[in-house]
């Protein structure tokens, strides 16, 4: 790691470190509250970039020493995990400010939300990018995710939908019979309160930005990377487990275990990950128009 590079790690992380200190002091939370009010609907903002900067600063640090050896190590499961809990971290740090600085809630919100998912998918896409693609491991193109694969694969687009709805329903109906209530949407309920144009926004990340990067990473990269390291068995199961472990739902654990190796078996199937992302999304989408606009 060269000298410069070690600077400007430094300054990033030194400068989130000021933003942090500043958001927290003009909170409305602070003893004198009075003096800063003014300034207090900057302090979750403030905060959050500082929080951001400072592990932005860490991360350069640490990707500028080690990421010869993850790139070398791009297929190992250590690394895959390493990457998914930091970008889970990231995601976790990135909105702790904003529930601390509010007074008397810890609840989800639609800024939580949307700067979460953004952090996450933006963390998960550039781990791809920097550790797979920029040093040639693999493609875009190899992935299947290309104007040629969406032609190519349209005649499955229906199918796999069809075939995901028709898994994620039979899951659901025999835990139902097992007594087993799912709670994939509990977390959501606040989003019935929401206006239009907020639900929508809400929509957009979970219906078009999530498929989109999940299939990319979960499927793009870990699955293709352990199969060609270790076989079809244990890239399925492998793949398959960590997509539904990142969700941190002990209910939901089945339901996404089997949607994630049916999407597994649609990209090893057509080779392509387009339509894993349209039948991701439109689960997706089917699940938070009930919730919203259902009874």
């Amino acid at each position: 790691m060269t000298a410069l590079a070690r600077w400007r790690a430094s300054a990033i992380s030194l400068l989130g470190a000021s933003l942090l200190l500043l958001g927290l002091l003009i909170s409305p939370r602070t003893p004198w509250r009075t003096l800063v009010e003014p300034l207090a609907p900057l302090s979750g903002l403030l905060a959050v970039a500082g929080v951001l900067l400072l592990v932005g600063g860490a991360v350069l640090a640490l990707a500028r020493r080690y990421s010869r050896r993850l790139r070398c190590q791009y297929s190992s499961p250590t690394t895959i995990v390493l990457v998914t809990l930091g970008a889970w971290l990231l995601s976790t740090l990135a909105v702790a400010p904003l529930l601390l600085l509010q007074p008397g809630t810890r609840r989800i919100t639609v800024a939580t939300f949307l700067l979460a998912g953004v952090v996450l998918y933006a963390a998960l896409l550039g781990a791809v990018y920097w550790l797979v693609i920029r040093p040639g491991h693999s493609s875009w193109r190899a992935m299947g995710l290309s104007p040629a694969d969406a032609t190519r694969t349209a005649a499955y687009w229906p199918l796999a939908t069809l075939g995901l709805f028709a898994i994620a329903t039979a899951t659901e109906w025999a835990l139902q019979q097992l007594g087993v209530r799912q709670t994939q949407l509990d977390s959501l309920q606040w989003l019935r309160q929401v206006p239009l144009w907020q639900y929508l926004l809400v929509a957009v990340m979970a219906a078009v930005v999530a498929p989109v990067v999940e299939e990319i990473y979960f499927r793009g990269w870990v699955f293709r990377a352990l199969r060609e390291r270790y076989g079809d068995p244990l890239a399925y199961l492998g793949s398959s487990l960590l997509f539904a472990l990142v969700h941190l739902n002990v209910q939901a654990l089945v339901p996404i275990l089997a949607i994630a190796l049916f999407l597994a078996y649609v990209y090893q199937r057509t080779g392509s990950i387009v339509p894993g992302i349209i039948a991701h999304a439109f689960n997706n989408a089917l699940a938070f128009a009930v919730l919203y606009f259902g009874r």
